[in-house]
């Protein structure tokens, strides 16, 4: 697998879609050659039996003078005061409004976040392998759909999201985040780490995904998306290579043959096939 650098951190050149040919609504799935299209998907879509894009939230005791110390340390992290006078008076206010104790103001507001993060967050997820047997079983159809390569850095260049691998995680393992963070860089890791943390029985998936979540014009609102804002049209340049499952029918390979021909140019297109060794690609 070959590595490039993209912001500092090494992340594969090539990752991978696999899907079935026309399969989804309205034969959807086709769209990513029909129309160099990818589409963010809700994580309420997943039908995941884990929570996806969210972890345990583990809630400490703190005794009064320890919110108010978080209060002004939020205070400077979200308002950055002019002066002591400013400091108090924000750290105050935010303090009046803590209830952090309050069980059934942690529900509200943990229901108010799970539907932030559906309605305004999309995913796409692809895996660093074109080769696996089991990704080919599981998301392209038994080996009878295709899979697209994308170069990771022009897609999220387009989706100005972030990206990255998986991080699998085991059942004994404690992924729960805190309630309150004690720095906005925490608070960014913590989120981090609920969109791109899955337990290690789908590790098998080898994935990589890409996050972004939508916002409204003031960057601090969070804006949900409708169907057709999850939807994004990729340049040419972000399709590296197109494969086509070992088991595809001779009908749907000449259509899509057609099509990644006329619709993605010189994209180079591979023929997957099943040999002793495991899957291999050939060059059409």
């Amino acid at each position: 697998m070959e590595i490039v650098k993209y912001n500092g951190l090494d992340i594969p050149a090539t990752v991978y879609k696999y899907r079935a040919w026309n399969d989804g609504e309205g034969n959807s799935h086709n769209r990513i050659i029909t129309h160099r299209e990818i589409y963010l998907a809700s994580s309420k879509s997943f039908f995941a039996d884990y929570p996806e894009c969210r972890l345990p939230v583990k809630y400490k005791e703190y005794t009064s003078e320890e919110l108010d110390e978080i209060a002004r340390r939020h205070a400077i992290d979200l308002f950055n005061p002019r002066n002591e006078i400013e400091l108090k008076f924000i750290a105050s206010q935010l303090r009046s409004k803590m209830v952090y104790n309050d069980i059934e103001n942690r529900k509200k507001v943990e229901k108010e976040y799970d539907d932030k993060i559906e309605n305004s967050t999309g995913v796409f997820c692809t895996s660093i392998n074109g080769l696996s047997e089991s990704v080919w079983d599981s998301f392209g159809d038994l080996g009878k759909g295709y899979a697209v390569g994308f170069n990771p850095i022009c897609v999220n260049e387009i989706l100005q999201g972030s990206c990255g691998w998986v991080m699998y995680y085991n059942p004994d393992d404690d992924i729960s985040i805190p309630a309150i963070s004690s720095s906005f860089e925490e608070r960014l890791i913590n989120v981090t780490r609920q969109f791109y943390s899955v337990p290690v029985e789908y590790r098998q998936e080898e994935e990589f995904r890409f996050v972004r979540t939508n916002r409204a014009d003031d960057e601090s609102i969070y804006d949900s998306y409708d169907h057709s804002s999850r939807a994004f049209v990729l340049p040419r340049d972000c399709f590296n290579e197109v494969l086509l499952g070992p088991d595809m029918s001779s009908e749907d390979r000449k259509t899509i043959l057609d099509s990644v021909r006329g619709n993605l140019n010189s994209v180079p297109i591979y023929q997957v096939k099943d040999s002793k060794g495991g899957l291999t690609k050939i060059r059409i």
